[in-house]
């Protein structure tokens, strides 16, 4: 009896061993000949089969390390970033110290935006092979994504100290350079690399690039031109393209605004702008617009037409423009008036700049002033420099004589420093004067402005957002008490093509400079609409 009874259950144990309700089911060679499908779709680059073997694999076997990161792979190919990020850290999980999968985490994470789990996980990666050269060559590229710039160089540096023929480290130093604002070190960089190779996209990428920015728009569109014919469908050359032909062809801005202070001035401008790329680095503009102004008391009306060069050599920009106003006021006689400007910028170093205007114009902000022939001669300064961690520096100061036989003079001082990516904050100075009290104009014998201010922008793919505001203490004229300023200012962008914009602007302030009439307060609202031709 003891034997049958064994006999029966050893054979129901074998029975249950066969059972497909039993933890080896699946019997494991079954899924390894799924894994192995999967992989050679993955490898023959049939990336729709790949996603569905592996799929079938994970409903089978979850824990499966090479199914989970290949899985993820995939994904990512296909903008499922969310999704590859869970399957790739389901497979960390299981073998954290694998380098690959660390690495396409971190790739991953990046993508997403998350560049300080990226850096870390780089961080790790490279504890656990400090010669990764691909992973150091990744960290130096997300940390110049997180505006670690100086972080990024030290690490292309060590690699080009290493290697001088690493092209990689090249082109990535010469890209970090130009987010920087190091223009000579991104040329110098990315020529480097194409005396290395000459059919390097990357470097004829990034040096059309540069060129685009310097409006050498001819000489850029050959650089990506011949980057397209050594890589016909790259992303950046293509869009690169894009924006050099945008940049040639003729634009045309409009533009509808109204302001109004406490003092019952009211204006509602309308202008028109249209320019157009005459030759390398050199740009022609004609513009036009209409003001009609008006008070309690009186109307007003301004016309003006004018023309204007910009031209842009290497460090050095200058524009010349000239034009005439036509003033008609229902006080007083119609009269034509003469107008011009002039400007020049040069950046003797990397984050410095320097400029230097005059210009010469009708005072005919507000009715009174439209009817009252003042002309305005102003010479102005200026300087702007960015400091260690992106703080930036900008000062200026300048003059000006009136035909009333009144003299002005004024300072400015500002300093932002970046918060976060999208914003920043910061303080201005300001300061004005005047020789003596003009007539239907504000001109105080001195005024003072203390300001703490901030910016946010909220970006994004076609909609981007700007606040800025600032609140300080203002003084109105020497001797008089401290007030209160405040100003608040809001913009909205919708984008459809490389140029092609319409936005929207609000403000409000206190400042008694903001108002030609020293009006305690101003408001201002416009649209404008920009279009390439």
């Amino acid at each position: 009896m003891i034997a049958a009874g064994l006999l029966t259950l050893s054979l129901l144990t074998a029975i249950l061993d066969e059972s497909p309700s039993g933890a080896d089911a699946i019997p494991s060679h079954s899924i390894e000949r799924d894994l192995a499908r999967a992989d050679s779709a993955y490898f023959a680059g049939r990336d729709d089969d790949a996603r569905s073997a592996y799929r079938m694999v994970l409903s089978r076997d979850p824990q499966s390390v090479r199914a989970n990161h290949r899985l993820a792979l995939l994904l990512s190919r296909i903008g499922q970033s969310d999704s590859a990020l869970v399957l790739v850290r389901r497979a960390r999980v299981i073998e954290p110290s694998d380098a690959g999968i660390l690495a396409t985490e971190a790739r991953l994470l990046s993508w997403a935006g998350r560049l300080d789990e990226s850096i870390a996980d780089y961080d790790t990666l490279l504890t656990i092979d400090p010669g990764d050269r691909e992973g150091r060559l990744a960290r130096s590229r997300v940390l110049g994504w997180a505006g670690r710039y100086a972080a990024a160089e030290s690490t292309y540096a060590a690699l080009l100290a290493a290697d001088p023929h690493d092209i990689d480290a090249l082109t990535g130093r010469a890209q970090n350079a130009a987010w920087r604002g190091q223009l000579a070190l991104a040329e110098s960089s990315y020529a480097a690399a194409a005396r290395l190779d000459a059919d390097n996209v990357d470097a004829l990428i990034g040096l059309a690039r540069l060129r685009h920015w310097q409006g050498r728009q001819r000489s850029a569109a050959a650089q990506v031109s011949r980057a397209l014919a050594l890589d016909p469908g790259s992303r950046p050359a293509e869009t690169l393209r894009r924006e050099i032909r945008a940049a040639q062809r003729p634009q045309v801005d409009i533009a509808f605004g109204v302001n109004q202070d406490s003092d019952r001035n009211t204006g509602w401008s309308r202008t028109f702008a249209t320019s157009i790329a005459l030759a390398d680095g050199l740009r022609g503009s004609l513009f036009g617009g209409s003001l009609a102004a008006s008070d309690p008391a009186r109307s007003a009306h301004r016309t003006l037409g004018e023309v204007a060069l910009d031209a842009s050599f290497g460090r050095a920009r200058a524009t010349i423009a000239g034009g005439t106003r036509w003033l008609n006021a229902s006080t007083g006689p119609a009269r034509s008036m003469g107008s011009y400007r002039s400007s020049f910028s040069y950046r003797p170093l990397e984050h410095v700049t320097t400029g230097l205007g005059i210009a010469r114009y009708p005072m005919d902000e507000t009715a009174v002033l439209i009817g009252s022939g003042l002309l305005v001669t102003e010479m102005q300064a200026s300087v702007d420099a960015e400091v260690g961690h992106g703080v930036a520096i900008s000062a200026g100061g300048g003059g000006a004589r009136l035909n009333d036989g009144n003299r002005r003079g004024s300072g400015v001082v500002a300093v932002m420093y970046p918060c976060g990516r999208h914003g920043s904050v910061g303080v201005l100075g300001r300061a004005l004067s005047y020789q003596e009290h003009g007539v239907g104009y504000f001109s105080p014998d001195r005024f003072a402005l203390g300001e703490a201010r901030g910016t946010v922008t909220l970006p994004g793919r076609a909609w981007t957002g700007r606040l800025d505001g600032g609140l300080g203490v203002q003084q109105a004229s020497r001797g008089a008490a401290g007030q209160l300023a405040w100003r608040a200012a809001g913009q909205v962008r919708f984008a459809w093509a490389v140029i092609d914009r319409v936005e929207a602007s609000l403000g409000a302030s206190n400042s008694a400079a903001s108002s030609t009439t020293g009006a305690f307060r101003y408001l201002t609202a416009s649209v404008s609409l920009r279009l390439g031709l």
